[in-house]
């Protein structure tokens, strides 16, 4: 489990961007409403880069 400044990390954005990606709705891994705060999911967040890069073009030099 990954808290919102892991993830934000892991995803090279701040952590002020990934909430409001979050409170938005758009853009943002799979996350969890935990006692002591968000938290995400190692796996949705792994996942969710996947489908980013999926989505990337690829060029060649």
């Amino acid at each position: 489990m990954l808290t919102s400044k892991d993830c934000a990390e892991a995803l090279g954005i701040s952590t002020r961007t990934l909430d409001e990606r979050r409170k938005a709705a758009i853009d943002c891994p799979e996350f969890i409403e935990a006692k002591k705060g968000i938290m995400f999911p190692v796996q949705n967040v792994v996942n969710y880069q996947l489908e980013k890069s999926k989505q990337c073009i690829k060029v060649d030099y």
